[in-house]
């Protein structure tokens, strides 16, 4: 069975910061291992079997052998704070971190990319700046594992009003995530051809589809454990569908 590695790297969502007990179990990058695992065993097994029932053909190998099936681990790069721009959170860009670094060494098959949160901070915020270094990173990833193994990721939004007026107590600016810097994360992945999960659009939406939706923030930005969940369903649908030779 081929193994597969996937590298998640950027600031403290892909750290798990909302999960502080049991993080390492709980953070979306481990339940979306967990999802991967579990649920390549039973594709390939459902579609051996339908093989099956489609052969005119008698005493054939098992066609299980002939799928393709992947044994994948999932590695958690993320580190609060980090940002694409020098001089925010983590005084380094992250293509220079030590460790998108190890990232690399690593040769990971496929790669999620969620930063940008922590480049909003009024100290650093360019948007031409930002969106320069966000596309050499991206082009970076994409000479790694290939554009049809990358997924950007733009960041959650503040809660609800309250929350994005806390956000300022920290820097960031709620208005600059919505307005600026989550197109740009789109508009990068539409030029790019990558797929993309937009987290503040996938909390919102569920929130506005279920009147009985627990909670998903820890904080004013932070996924909680059922948005780690959320997060995690997102990751896999994706990556489930990621071919690799």
């Amino acid at each position: 069975m081929k193994k597969i590695k996937i590298a998640c790297i950027g600031d403290s969502v892909v750290y798990g910061y909302g999960v502080p007990q049991a993080r390492e179990e709980l953070v979306w990058t481990a339940l979306l291992e967990d999802l991967l695992n579990g649920g390549a065993v039973q594709e390939a097994s459902e579609e051996a079997e339908d093989a099956h029932q489609h052969s005119h053909h008698s005493g054939e190998e098992d066609y299980l052998s002939e799928l393709p099936a992947y044994e994948y681990e999932v590695r958690n790069y993320g580190l609060n704070g980090q940002a694409v721009l020098a001089g925010a959170f983590v005084p380094y860009a992250q293509i220079d971190s030590p460790l998108y670094t190890q990232m690399k060494e690593w040769k990971p098959d496929a790669v999620f990319l969620h930063v940008g949160g922590n480049d909003t901070h009024r100290a650093v915020w360019n948007a031409r700046k930002f969106f320069e270094k966000y596309e050499v990173l991206v082009e970076d990833l994409i000479a790694l594992c290939g554009r049809e193994h990358l997924c950007l990721m733009a960041p959650p939004e503040g809660r609800d009003a309250e929350g994005a007026e806390r956000m300022k107590l920290y820097g960031l600016q709620n208005d600059i995530i919505c307005g600026e810097l989550i197109p740009i994360i789109r508009q990068t992945a539409e030029k790019y051809r990558t797929d993309c999960i937009e987290i503040a659009a996938m909390f919102s939406a569920v929130r506005e589809l279920y009147e009985d939706c627990p909670e998903l923030y820890y904080d004013e930005i932070h996924p909680n454990e059922a948005g780690n969940e959320l997060i995690a369903d997102a990751a896999f649908a994706i990556a489930g569908s990621w071919r690799f030779l």
